[in-house]
């Protein structure tokens, strides 16, 4: 997935919110991060999914 880094950003800070609220201390930490590996004002990430079914006899 690629995405602008204002994207990408908006992204991650709106999911971490999802869950709890963060400082802006922590939102600048972010933001510092996806900095750090945007490429030419693009964030990519790469995901790997598995689907599986675990069972067991009881």
């Amino acid at each position: 997935m690629k995405k602008t880094l204002d994207q990408a950003v908006g992204m991650y800070v709106n999911r971490i919110k999802t869950y709890r609220d963060i400082s802006q201390e922590e939102e600048q930490k972010i933001i510092c991060y996806m900095q750090s590996v945007e490429k030419d004002g693009i964030v990519c990430e790469n995901v790997d999914t598995m689907i599986t079914t675990l069972y067991w006899h009881v």
